[in-house]
């Protein structure tokens, strides 16, 4: 009982430590952006986003894997709120991930619903960084020589990203579970719909 509250611990202190950085991250890229961002467009209420990427584990003391290497595919629908800087959105994301403890490999795979909640600094222009987060659920299949296991956690997930031209998305995130499920990603994906509705929206919308 007591190895396994030093256990739990021990990850939520790694879990708090990578937030740290991610939160110096996005300050870093993102304080900038803010200051020099002007008033976004309110744009079509529907989006569609679809799209894919790389990921990598998390790697420390706690998780003694390889960060190894591995693919996601996703799929996102969204909410825009034209009255905020608001997107409402929920994921789904399929992803696939190699590493190894020693001699041992592991192969994960994932099936992971999310929702999630982005701020845009500049919804409608060609550029606009936006920040998000979101919770959700994750099924992971671990299997690796002698051993196979369907486990279940809850996902936290917070990213940071930019849009361009309104169609394009590029994404890092961090899928936030039980430390082995943990990992990075960096995706790219296209948007339909989304389309700024300057010209078309009634005159009394501020």
């Amino acid at each position: 009982m007591l190895y396994r509250f030093r256990k739990l611990m021990c990850t939520f202190a790694k879990t708090i430590d990578y937030m740290k950085r991610l939160i110096i991250l996005i300050a870093v890229l993102f304080v900038p952006a803010t200051l020099a961002a002007q008033k976004g467009y309110p744009t079509e209420t529907l989006e569609v986003e679809v799209g894919g990427g790389f990921i990598t584990g998390f790697n420390s003391a706690s998780v003694p894997y390889t960060m190894g290497g591995g693919l996601r595919l996703f799929g996102e629908v969204r909410f825009n709120d034209y009255r905020t800087p608001i997107d409402i959105g929920l994921q789904y994301n399929f992803g696939v991930l190699w590493r190894s403890k020693g001699d041992t490999p592991t192969h994960y795979s994932y099936n992971i619903m999310t929702t999630m909640v982005d701020y845009e600094f500049a919804r409608g222009k060609h550029f606009s960084p936006f920040v998000g987060v979101g919770v959700g659920l994750a099924f992971v299949d671990t299997d690796r020589p002698g051993f196979r296991h369907m486990g279940r956690a809850v996902c936290f997930n917070p990213r940071i990203g930019f849009e361009f031209h309104t169609h394009y998305r590029l994404t890092i995130d961090a899928k936030i579970m039980t430390s082995e499920y943990s990992f990075f990603s960096i995706g790219f994906g296209y948007v339909f719909g989304g389309y700024p509705t300057e010209y078309s929206r009634p005159k009394d919308m501020k």
